[in-house]
């Protein structure tokens, strides 16, 4: 049983500020590092003990150079470095039979969503796939299931978890914090939350492998081609840069749109323009 990983930050107890908490330049950042590396740790436990037989983690968040290598679980491999061509998913396409999201988020404009954004907090306003808005759990589903990977576990805080049990309600769900607003956030304790995710793991796998009882098939997430897609960024100039991708054509002052042949075509497209307005951004 091969087991992925896709960690970001935000959605780790104990974390709701952007300033000081999610990058190098923040003044708390080293303490969100342990915080993030040790919420991975409990799943990797957690996904071991329920028969995980091989488990990847890809660091997800912002320059994805946030684990601390030394810190994580021994059994455990790590992708980490910017840029990964498939960024939060880089990876997927190895032969894996189930993903897990750790530490994630809620899509932009959620309102009790913390910390809330969908790729480019500083660029994005929106994003649509087949006329759906989608944040990074739903964007992120749809890679693996293009590779006929399924997601099992989902953990952050509780829009995030609402959010994705809304298209994938069978799947184990592990609430970290409850937001307040965008910057603020009721937390579980670190080690309350850590609890939780290792159990929480460990429930999806023994549901998989049937230890549960009888076995159980999560839903492959998954668009069939063409597929439309449609992005709003926060400025005109942002708007410009993404018709650079070809296909990609104006939609409005601040909007663009593409239609894809499948679904992995139009996501390297959008992480092409994800790039490209991070240079503005």
């Amino acid at each position: 049983m091969r087991v992925y990983i896709s960690a970001d930050l935000e959605g780790v107890a104990g974390l709701v500020s952007r300033d000081a908490q999610m990058g190098p330049e923040g003044s708390d950042y080293q303490t969100s590092r342990i915080l993030m590396t040790e919420e991975v740790n409990a799943v990797v436990r957690g996904a071991l003990a329920g028969g995980a037989t091989q488990v990847l983690v890809n660091d997800s968040h912002g320059r994805m150079g946030n684990i601390i290598p030394d810190r994580l679980h021994p059994a455990a491999q790590l992708a980490q470095g910017y840029p990964k061509l498939l960024y939060m998913m880089e990876g997927v396409d190895g032969g894996f039979d189930l993903v897990l999201f750790v530490g994630y988020h809620a899509r932009v404009g959620t309102a009790d969503g913390i910390l809330n954004h969908s790729y480019n907090s500083r660029g994005i306003y929106d994003v649509r796939v087949n006329g759906k808005p989608l944040g990074e759990p739903g964007l992120n589903a749809r890679l693996a299931g293009h590779f006929g990977v399924p997601v099992a576990f989902v953990a952050g805080d509780e829009a995030t978890v609402r959010e994705t049990l809304a298209e994938l309600p069978d799947i184990e769900g592990v609430v970290t914090k409850y937001g307040l607003n965008r910057y603020a956030a009721r937390s579980l304790s670190p080690a309350q939350s850590r609890e939780r995710l290792e159990a929480g793991a460990k429930r999806a796998l023994e549901r998989v492998t049937g230890r549960a009882g009888a076995a159980w098939q999560p839903t492959v997430l998954k668009e069939d081609g063409p597929v439309r897609w449609e992005v709003d960024l926060l400025y005109s100039a942002m708007a410009d840069l993404c018709t650079l991708v070809p296909g990609v054509r104006r939609a409005g002052g601040r909007s663009v749109e593409w239609i894809s042949p499948d679904y992995l075509v139009g996501f390297k497209a959008f992480m092409a323009m994800t790039i490209l307005v991070g240079t503005i951004a």
